[in-house]
């Protein structure tokens, strides 16, 4: 399933982010952590790849890691 990030937090102590996130059709909300190099926006879509992992606007490379 795909995510619409809706809001970030980048937290410096923890190094990661603090996503909310809801699905495609806006039912699906969701307070997600996660490790990304790459500074996350609203209106990002996070695409799901194998084990835990997703890329970011639908380019193919991990760029992400739930926690």
């Amino acid at each position: 399933m795909e995510w619409l990030v809706k809001k970030s937090h980048y937290v410096k102590k923890r190094a990661c982010h603090v996503l909310v996130l809801c699905d495609s059709g806006g039912s699906l909300k969701m307070i997600a952590e996660a490790n990304s190099m790459i500074l996350l926006s609203p209106g990002d879509i996070l695409s799901p790849l194998q084990d835990a992992q997703y890329c970011i606007n639908r380019e193919k490379t991990p760029d992400l890691k739930n926690r």
